[in-house]
């Protein structure tokens, strides 16, 4: 019987650009998912996934613990799915599978191979390279129908293509239920519904990759958002912009409602474009409680430079009703566009303190190798960057200001917006709309981290 396994990597977010903590392979789930439904239907399958950092804290697999994995599972074939950020650490783990396995078929498909696929390929211990999606091609390259010398295989991405993982089909054990921060009793299910992005934000590998908007039968998610619902309380959909086709939102929405889904906290990406107040009270009536906004600037030149400028008259009526729906509001702006200076900070701790979103993220711009935005800056790249770097919290483009006083104004930025009697009052609101008791529960893992700040949001 054939076996596959599949990797996802990913890096990890550092506690401090001091203290980084490096790589590891995250649930990015269910990418992976996708091929491994279509790759494996009756075979022996098992996924290696942990949590990615820039969604939770969690756990991370070694090296030694994955090669063992591998000797125990003794799998024909291993792919891949890669993010610019874990490529490197991908290609050393490739190596030695390689090295110690030389019969093991190595398979590269994500992200950053299918935004820079010469250079994956040219590594000779990587046997295929897909660009784009990877289930139409799999069950071929796992059965050795692709021709040997083809290494680059490059798939159109289009909506018919779209997997659809059977996820009853795998133990509920195997997928394990992770704990975070301080709250034993939260466990975390990924899912993704839609793939591709219709916007073109010059920043976004998304649009390089899938341009269209690729959507799964909705009874199909449908049922799975059930399933995961009998085994976790919290859900995190993945989707880049899954609020762009609002008449497949508001059927899935009340497909959730009729299938009798209840107690499962429901967390997503936003676009404010499509943030319409029906919608939003939708979304909340089903279980939604976060939503996060890429702002990216609140400066009208800066959007318009890197595609987002329609949104900048948009922001304050998505914030309100979102706001007013009880769901919580995670904003995130991106330091170090070309242009920015220390103003910006001020600038940004303005829009802050209008808009007060319950958590605000403060990221550097980074261009991604196949983007636009990494073509268009590329001369202002700092040279000591690499691949490991891509994690968000590392400028990028060089704006003239020293990387400690780059980390030393966004501290003190967010610190500012925390302490703000904006915030203060949001806080207060808050804990009116919810409770006391279900604000505490609800925000416990990020009291943690503002309490590194010195901050206590439980503390009026």
């Amino acid at each position: 019987m054939n076996k596959v396994l599949f990797i996802q990597c990913s890096a990890e977010l550092p506690i401090s650009p001091s203290d980084t903590l490096r790589g590891g392979y995250a649930i990015l789930e269910p990418a992976a998912c996708w091929v491994a439904a279509a790759a494996s239907k009756g075979d022996s399958l098992t996924m290696i996934r942990e949590w990615e950092p820039l969604t939770i804290n969690g756990d991370f697999m070694s090296d030694e613990e994955i090669l063992e994995t591998i000797k125990t599972f003794d799998p024909q074939a291993i792919g891949f799915s890669v993010f610019t950020a874990g490529y490197q650490r991908a290609l050393l783990l490739a190596a030695q599978i390689k090295t110690s396995w030389p019969q093991i078929r190595i398979i590269f498909g994500g992200w950053h191979p299918s935004l820079c696929p010469n250079e994956v390929a040219s590594k000779d211990f990587i046997d295929v390279v897909v660009v784009g999606p990877g289930e139409p091609v799999i069950k071929k390259v796992l059965s050795d129908h692709m021709p040997v010398s083809k290494k680059i295989i490059r798939v159109k991405p289009d909506a018919e293509f779209f997997g659809e993982p059977n996820r009853t089909g795998i133990p509920i054990d195997s997928l394990r239920l992770t704990q975070i921060g301080a709250t034993a009793t939260q466990r975390v299910a990924s899912i993704s519904i839609t793939r591709g992005c219709p916007h073109r934000c010059t920043f976004c590998c998304t649009p390089q990759i899938y341009p269209k908007l690729a959507k799964r039968d909705i009874t199909e998610v449908a049922c799975e958002i059930k399933y995961l619902a009998n085994n976790y309380n919290t859900l995190f959909i993945r989707d880049e912009c899954l609020m762009a086709d609002q008449k497949y939102l508001v059927t899935l929405c009340q497909k959730i409602r009729d299938f009798g889904v209840s107690g499962l906290a429901i967390h997503s990406f936003g676009h404010v474009s499509h943030a319409s107040e029906g919608i939003i009270n939708l979304m909340a009536n089903v279980g939604w409680k976060s939503i996060h906004y890429g702002i990216e600037s609140f400066n009208f030149k800066r959007l318009k430079a890197i595609g987002k400028d329609k949104t900048f008259w948009q922001n304050e009526n998505a914030f309100y009703y979102t706001r007013e729906a009880g769901i919580f509001i995670i904003a995130s702006v991106m330091l170090c566009q070309p242009g920015d200076t220390l103003e910006t900070f001020d600038q940004i701790l303005r829009g802050f303190k209008d808009f007060v979103p319950d958590e605000a993220m403060v990221l550097f711009l980074q261009p991604f190798p196949g983007t636009p935005e990494h073509t268009k800056c590329k001369n202002q790249i700092i040279s000591t960057r690499t691949e490991n770097d891509y994690f968000l919290v590392r400028p990028f483009v060089d704006i003239g200001i020293p990387e400690q006083e780059l980390h030393r104004q966004r501290e003190k930025l967010l610190f500012e917006y925390y302490t703000s009697e904006n915030y203060k009052a949001l806080l207060k609101s808050r804990k009116q709309q919810m409770g006391l008791t279900q604000f505490k529960k609800f925000t416990a893992v990020f009291r943690e981290r503002q309490l590194k700040r010195g901050i206590d949001i439980w503390v009026e």
